[in-house]
């Protein structure tokens, strides 16, 4: 619930001060896109479960959601395929961390269990029961971390709005350098 009312507060935060933003210039472009260039823009998305991102100085994108947390620096931005299309392309380098615990590795062992089931009136141990289990070694719990390249679109389809989506192909260190793929969609704001 706590996750809910901090969203609900960022919204109101990001509405209340949109007076003060400064308006884009507008691209001839169909359909209409504008350049939307700020020091801070700020926004919800999805990339790490759903959360917040911003976006810093045009080059700096972090993410905090509910699943964990990135930063990328864009090498490659504001890049047009074609002087009409609204879009633009971006390439980054960045890294993540998420939250949820995942187990890596296969080490464990096997426990042999001798325990009581019944204690007669003075306290002595009637009957054994003898079991078996298997535990997992606790040192082989990580997080997932790692480095990743996003390859994104951007569409500023308002002013001092722009909306976006990427791919990000990823390796996750702790898994011996297992590769994934990471996506975001997302909104932000430019003040």
């Amino acid at each position: 619930m706590n996750k809910v009312k901090a969203l609900v507060a960022a919204g109101v935060l990001l509405t209340s001060v949109t007076a003060y933003a400064n308006p884009g210039t507008p691209v001839n472009t169909k359909p209409r896109s504008y350049e939307n260039h700020s020091d801070f823009k700020l926004g919800v998305g999805f990339d790490q479960g759903f959360g917040i991102n911003a976006e810093l100085y045009d080059t700096i994108d972090a993410f905090i959601g509910n699943d964990g947390v990135s930063a990328d620096y864009q090498v490659v931005k504001d890049k047009r395929f074609a002087p009409n299309l609204p879009f633009t392309y971006y390439v980054a380098v960045g890294g993540f961390y998420d939250f949820n615990k995942t187990w890596h590795g296969g080490h464990g062992h096997l426990v042999h269990s001798h325990t009581c089931d019944h204690f007669d009136n003075v306290g002595h141990c009637d009957g054994y029961h003898d079991s078996n289990y298997w535990t997992e070694d606790g040192s082989n719990h990580f997080n997932d971390y790692g480095i990743r390249v996003p390859l994104g679109l951007d569409w500023q389809f308002a002013p001092q709005w722009d909306g976006f989506a990427s791919l990000a192909p990823r390796v996750n260190i702790p898994d011996s350098f297992h590769f994934g793929v990471d996506a975001a969609l997302g909104v932000r704001y430019a003040f």
